[in-house]
């Protein structure tokens, strides 16, 4: 049984941090830390389909089925490392210094599926940390000149899939301070 939160409490409030993880079908077993996030979201699909009944001069929904069930993600890398610049440009990332630097050779790969764990790490409210499987990919532009002081970004968005462990992402609730997974 779960014992419920009790409610309401201040402690329930929550001002959201934490970190990000990726584990690339390309690379099983490796974890990468992607670094810091401007920011990172989880939304639900749902599409319906409406039934009208048409007696009484005007039609009237009388029944809604759920379709279609999904998940989505959103999130902005602001460390410009040579994963977050592989995972924008779709492409491959080599070494070519010996550890100083590194090459990404755009447009080699279609997609970059794998697993993404997120820890919350905050220090206020609740911490929430999720596993799941998703196809991420590029959502806008990477600036090399900007004509503003704004940091740069790598948006990336994706759709979560289905996994056997995880299904379509598994949310894990800690009360602050119950112990951070990573």
């Amino acid at each position: 049984m779960v014992s419920p939160q009790t409610t309401p409490a201040i402690t329930n409030y929550q001002i959201p941090t934490g970190k990000v993880y990726w584990t690339d079908d390309a690379t099983p077993g490796t974890e990468v830390d992607l670094g810091n996030m401007v920011e990172c979201s989880i939304s639900n699909n749902v599409t319906t389909k409406d039934h009208t009944r048409t007696y009484g001069g005007s039609r009237r929904i009388d029944k809604t089925i759920v379709t279609l069930v999904s998940g989505s993600i959103k999130l902005t890398l602001d460390e410009i490392t040579q994963y977050a610049i592989g995972m924008f440009a779709l492409g491959t990332v080599t070494d070519h210094t010996g550890g100083a630097g590194w090459n990404v050779t755009a447009l080699t790969r279609t997609n970059f599926n794998g697993l993404l764990r997120i820890v919350g790490d905050n220090s206020e409210g609740p911490q929430v940390d999720w596993h799941g499987y998703v196809n991420l990919s590029p959502t806008a532009d990477f600036f090399f000149i900007r004509n503003n002081d704004d940091w740069n970004g790598i948006p990336l968005e994706g759709k979560i899939q289905a996994h056997p462990l995880y299904g379509f992402g598994l949310y894990t609730v800690r009360a602050l301070h119950e112990g951070l997974t990573a």
